[in-house]
């Protein structure tokens, strides 16, 4: 018959430290994976941070990139809201870059809404660029429309304008009523 085995009590104390701090381990590890999903993990079926996504045509060709800080789908009507959001259309030999604070899409990317600090710019010579609160983006038809105060600024020249209303592809672009303007030749 064996004689049970007697471990000296260094061991025996070492094997009963190394046991409490793995039981504490698992309980704290356990805690941390119970904690509750936040809002935006619960509202949304999906978000994408710090993200890109570039969409081309049947020819392969670039035609947009929707950029930003976060990218979140809402659960209850498949829509988009963006923080940070930087858009940038391709169009016939034009750039067309689109910056904000925060802003919204609809379900399929074809509608947007930039909201605070909206900039659209192009990489034309001279430099252009539009300031305004609110933005609405139609983006397959490169329409653009505000109804806050715009203003355009166009190397020395400066514009300011009650509404606005462009055709990104054509490069027109109508300032509504209350148009005042600094031209310097």
């Amino acid at each position: 018959m064996a004689s049970p085995v007697s471990l000296p009590r260094t061991s025996f104390l070492l094997l009963l430290i190394l046991t409490l701090v793995t039981a504490f381990a698992v309980f704290f590890a356990r805690q941390e994976s119970t904690a509750p999903p936040s809002p935006l993990q619960t509202e949304s079926n999906y978000f994408l941070q710090d993200f890109q996504l570039k969409t081309f045509n049947e020819k392969g060709r670039l035609e947009q990139i929707i950029g930003g800080q976060l990218l979140r789908q809402r659960s209850s009507d498949q829509e988009h809201e963006l923080i940070s959001p930087q858009l940038t259309m391709y169009s016939d030999g034009a750039v067309w870059l689109l910056s904000a604070s925060n802003g919204w899409m609809d379900a399929d990317l074809s509608q947007a809404r930039l909201e605070k600090n909206v900039v659209l710019s192009n990489d034309t010579t001279p430099y252009f660029q539009l300031k305004t609160e609110a933005l609405e983006v139609d983006v397959p038809n490169r329409f653009v429309t505000s109804r806050d105060k715009v203003t355009i600024e166009q190397g020395r020249n400066h514009l300011e304008g009650a509404r606005l209303e462009a055709h990104l592809d054509t490069q027109i672009i109508r300032l509504k009523p209350e148009v005042r303007g600094v031209y310097v030749p």
